[in-house]
């Protein structure tokens, strides 16, 4: 099946200030790489690619795009995606400046792949694998979903996503020239602030940058401890299938357990020491935001079961690619930066999820679970069930955050009539203030 990225670059309001919605959608990423039109799918194939030869590689299509894209004020819009070359799948980050529509899309073009050299630590020696003696340089098995910023790219680049021992974060300027120069701004020999002679042993996958700093979670140390993900119970019916039967991480049986509704589910260790921190370019300093010792009832580490199980689905030809993202178990962590003193973030804490905002100085929390959903919206009913928001979800003082509420079950409430939810904008800050 094609999918893609979609853009509209009409301002949301006229002159006037009337919200209006525009019918001005166009397609900025697509798997048509490979269509007979050549000039069409010079616009989507893979660039920057090479054959064994050094010949270039045209017509490669994307698999993928996985993630959220990411769009500045100028234009820039940008991507992770994953492909099929000369039969092995590989990743990278992209970018095309928007302009017009589909009758003018700039050309696309490559940041970092599969193939690009991790850039040498800046800080200390090659303590860990990032040289390899027999190969050279270790090359990015992994990217995540890049963050644009006035004409510039920041993403997170590793050899291993799931036991990372080389990469960091990554800024390249978007110059209109394939695998630009990238510039570390944190790797994982990068000192961790206050923490003697610890060093980032990860590094979150969502980043939130402005163009000058970054906020990022990080966690260090080699404490862990062990939690248990059960299957979904809700949700896509290929997936939930995937991790009760055909995941072969997945242990248990039948039958409900008492924390597990089916009975199935999967372990996985979780860093102890964990904390959100910002980058500032302005004299290249890391602050820290907030830290925690992970524990059952405090945690900055949220999961979900994602991914494309193998013939679900619409496919090309006759299966799937290599370059699809099977089903596992992914953590993820949520920070947004307004600026490099102004970051709101998503922790659990006491038990209970909620958005905090840090000033600079000191967090407070803005909205948490078990709250009135009133303090939301004033026709909400009941509390406060769980809280979302995006990397780009904090602009100026505003921040935007997705809430669902619901009612408490009860003998007169024993169905979801009463539930409730809504994305809700608020002024959280004035960026004057100090």
């Amino acid at each position: 099946g094609n999918t893609g990225i979609y853009a509209n670059l009409d301002p949301r309001k006229d002159g006037d200030g009337t919200i209006y919605t525009s019918e001005n959608l166009f397609t900025a990423m697509a798997k048509l790489g490979a269509v007979p039109d050549d000039e069409y799918s010079k616009l989507f194939q893979v660039p920057g690619l090479v054959d064994n030869n050094g010949d270039a590689l045209p017509g490669v299509v994307f698999d993928v795009f996985p993630g959220a894209p990411t769009i500045d004020d100028e234009g820039y819009i940008g991507t992770k995606g994953n492909y099929l070359k000369l039969d092995l799948g590989q990743t990278g980050v992209f970018y095309r400046k928007l302009t017009s529509g589909l009758d003018d899309l700039g050309t696309l073009h490559v940041i970092a792949n599969s193939e690009t050299s991790i850039p040498a630590p800046i800080q200390g020696s090659r303590t860990k694998t990032c040289y390899n003696d027999t190969f050279g340089l270790t090359t990015f098995g992994s990217t995540a979903p890049p963050s644009v910023a006035k004409g510039r790219m920041v993403f997170l680049g590793l050899d291993n996503e799931t036991d990372p021992m080389c990469g960091g974060i990554y800024e390249a300027e978007m110059t209109g020239e394939d695998n630009p120069v990238l510039m570390t701004l944190v790797d994982l020999e990068t000192a961790v602030p206050d923490e003697s002679d610890e060093i980032f042993s990860q590094i979150g996958e969502v980043l939130s940058y402005d163009g000058n700093a970054v906020t990022f979670w990080g966690a260090w140390g080699n404490e862990t401890r062990e939690i248990k993900l059960c299957c979904p119970s809700s949700g896509n019916k290929d997936r939930r299938f995937f991790c009760l039967y055909n995941d072969t991480n997945t242990i248990g049986s039948e039958g409900a357990l008492d924390d597990c509704d089916s009975g199935k589910y999967q372990e996985k260790m979780v860093p102890i020491n964990q904390g959100f921190f910002v980058y500032n370019k302005d004299g290249g300093t890391i602050n820290t935001i907030a830290k925690i010792v992970s524990d059952d009832m405090n945690d900055m580490l949220f999961w979900t079961y994602s991914g494309k199980p193998p013939n679900a689905g619409p496919s090309e030809g006759d299966g799937d690619s290599d370059a699809a993202e099977p089903p596992r178990w992914r953590s993820s962590t949520t920070a947004a930066l307004s600026r490099f003193d102004r970051v709101v973030y998503k922790q659990m804490k006491g038990g209970e999820v909620g958005i905090w905002y840090w000033n600079g100085y000191v967090s407070e929390v803005i909205v948490k679970t078990g709250d009135a959903c009133t303090d939301l919206d004033d026709d909400g009913v009941g509390l406060i069930e769980s809280l979302a928001m995006e990397r780009d979800g904090f602009r100026g003082p505003m921040l935007a955050i997705a809430a669902a509420c619901a009612e408490e079950l009860t003998d007169d409430v024993d169905s979801d009539d009463g539930d409730w939810g809504g994305i809700y904008l608020k002024q959280i800050c004035s960026l004057d203030e100090e």
